[in-house]
């Protein structure tokens, strides 16, 4: 028998694998904030200020939590087509991906299951209702002007899903002039991709749009070494707005939208071979997040009303299969206020209420008859932090509470430290709790769900020692974490699905970055991850022991950018037709460059997979062999 990979997604994702430093930037001149001004300048080391973290404005090296923060800038010179590509470079997180561009893309973070991780999208929650998880796929590169990663338990300011840490993707925003981009490129498998994007300002009003359209005629989801030729094509089409208006103090206010649209040509899958071709099945994909915001700034008080909906429809159609179609709607709208008290530069305090609807509609269509399940839940948080500093320490101490319509109430915290020596050496920490409300597939699928579930708890902490040497031309960070998870979701024979799990995520994250000269520098990261189940004290699936990531930037010119990567990852398991399998270890390497032809004129290119090596990252599944791309990029800055 054979099931629309996607179908068994649904229900997989939430019933299986739920169960199984101070940040720099990757400086050029580009990621500064006024671009006219310093396009002749070497390479350098920059920090970042991050949003995310304590929902305010913080340097990077006053933050106690662990913090990775991506650029456009970095996003431009690496080359890389998709936000997913961009992650596994970071520290603590592990990227899988069933097939080539468009199939679900996962995301663990801290060894911790996918659906642990809250993504947020300009702030909105863009997890499905369904699953509790969220799918990379769709999200293209181009339109991004920050991503800030945040590991470790952050429920006390974002409530459900952040027990592994936040991923807050920022959409572009407006830059000092009026300024116009467009990409075009394309090259192996079919791939072409067309991209634009406008921003600029007035004296009050900051604007910005992109659009981005990709299509290619892919390769075969299901690993071709098993026989499986049919190539899988994808298309996809983006768009994000965003405006602000008002600065300083005084009222002011702030639109944004986010659209993805996507068309996947997907493969089947047969419980007694796996992954299959399938040149019937098809599904489609669509986002929206919209939301706006109220602000108000006077004194030491500035405040944040918010309102903001996000809807997810997805559909899968495979006319010759035994499960023809499946068709998931999903909706979630929240409605927040956050006020900020700054007392003075070193005391600030932020409290908050939010209220969360999620609401799912799902029906699964086969050959005997139709199910699904229309239902939807209420989360309500109040939640408060106070944020100290004095001369080189800084803390937070933080507390939460939630009210859910299924399972009750929940309350967390949270609690940071950071130390700076005036040498440059720098400690950092934390510790907290954090917890994931049951998903609507866990709570309502027909057949494998479970109603009086409660939510998945988690205390972890880190621990973390580095700095800046050398007159800033070294920075590295090296983090020590733990998360201790109960009563995990999980699916017993013959009860069904029950909070019975317990799980334990222990490693290190190191992050080092070396200036060798003006214009050369050096990144790397390693994760070294004990991921189990404490019960069977088996790996948790998808999660290698061991992965590594080195990038090497050289700009001999102003007109030059040169940029070459290596990825490893180390051995893993996950989940085969006889049951567990083990997937070898891989190291796969790539190479990109900007050449500057005219005034605001780039040719651009990417060489991915070199070797041509040949593995899995989801067994079961193609990946991409050696390929190259090649285009245009009009930047008149």
């Amino acid at each position: 028998m054979r099931l629309p990979v996607r179908t068994v997604s649904a229900v997989a994702l939430s019933l299986f694998l739920s169960q199984a430093p101070a940040s720099f930037a990757y400086a050029s001149p580009s990621s500064a904030q006024d671009p006219e001004t310093e396009q002749e300048q070497p390479l350098r080391l920059l920090e970042k200020v991050v949003v995310t973290a304590d929902r305010q404005e913080v340097p990077g090296s006053e933050l106690g939590s662990s913090v990775t923060v991506i650029t456009a800038d970095e996003l431009r010179v690496t080359g890389v087509h998709w936000l997913s590509d961009a992650l596994a470079s970071v520290p603590g997180v592990v990227v899988a991906r069933t097939g080539g561009p468009g199939a679900v893309t996962s995301v663990f973070l801290r060894g911790t299951n996918s659906n642990h991780t809250l993504v947020l999208v300009d702030g909105m929650k863009a997890n499905s209702p369904s699953t509790g998880a969220y799918d990379f796929s769709q999200v293209p590169a181009s339109s991004i002007e920050r991503v800030e990663i945040v590991r470790g338990p952050q429920s006390v300011l974002y409530g459900s899903e952040a027990i592994g840490g936040v991923i807050n993707i920022i959409t572009r925003r407006g830059a000092k002039a009026p300024r116009a981009s467009a990409v075009l490129d394309g090259g192996s498998y079919g791939s072409l991709r067309a991209a634009a994007n406008v921003q600029g300002s007035t004296n009050t009003v900051d604007y910005a749009a992109s659009f981005e359209h990709f299509g290619n005629d892919g390769f075969s989801a299901a690993a071709a070494h098993n026989g499986n030729t049919e190539a899988d094509g994808f298309s996809n089409t983006s768009l994000t707005g965003r405006m602000t208006v008002g600065r300083g103090e005084g009222l002011g206010a702030e639109a944004r939208l986010v659209y993805f649209d996507g068309e996947t040509r997907i493969d089947g899958y047969d419980f007694s071979a796996g992954p299959i071709d399938d040149p019937a099945q098809l599904q489609n994909s669509r986002q929206v997040l919209g939301g706006g915001a109220l602000t108000y700034r006077r004194g030491i008080y500035s405040g944040r009303l918010t309102a903001s909906v996000a809807n997810h429809k997805l559909g899968t159609i495979d006319p010759d299969g035994f499960f023809t179609a499946f068709d998931l709607d999903t909706d979630t709208t929240e409605f927040g206020l956050q006020s900020d008290l700054r007392f003075n530069s070193g005391n600030t305090t932020v409290v908050g209420i939010e209220h969360r609807r999620e609401s799912a509609e799902t029906i699964s269509t086969s050959g005997l008859s139709a199910s699904g399940f229309d239902e939807s839940v209420d989360t309500t948080g109040v939640y408060a932090l106070h944020r100290f500093s004095h001369k080189n320490l800084h803390l937070t101490a933080g507390l939460r509470h939630s009210d859910h319509s299924r399972f009750g109430d929940k309350t967390t915290y949270r609690v940071t430290a950071a130390w700076a020596a005036p040498s440059g050496l720098r400690a950092h920490g934390s510790v907290g709790t954090a917890f994931r409300a049951p998903s609507l597939n866990d709570l309502y699928f027909p057949g494998f769900s479970n109603p009086n579930l409660e939510a998945e708890e988690s205390t972890g902490w880190d621990a973390g020692l580095g700095g800046t040497f050398l007159d800033g031309r070294v920075g590295i960070d090296a983090t020590w974490f733990r998360n201790d998870v109960s009563n995990l979701i999980q699916f017993v024979f013959p009860d069904g699905i029950v909070n019975v799990g317990e799980a334990r995520t222990q490693g290190v994250e190191i992050a080092a970055n070396w200036l060798l000269q003006e214009r050369v520098r050096l990144d790397a990261s390693y994760t070294y991850t004990d991921a189990k189940d404490v019960r069977t004290d088996l790996a948790l699936l998808r999660r290698p022991e061991h992965q590594a990531w080195a990038g090497i930037r050289y700009q001999p010119t102003q007109a030059l950018n040169l940029f070459a990567e290596v990825r490893h990852k180390g051995r893993r398991t996950d989940f085969g037709t006889a049951g567990t399998v083990e997937l070898p270890p891989h190291t796969v390497f790539h190479l990109a460059g900007q050449v500057r032809l005219s005034a605001g004129l780039e040719l651009i290119g990417r060489l991915e997979n070199l070797t041509d090596r040949q593995y899995q990252d989801v067994w079961g599944y193609g990946t991409a062999g050696r390929s190259g791309y090649a285009g245009l990029r009009y930047d008149p800055f």
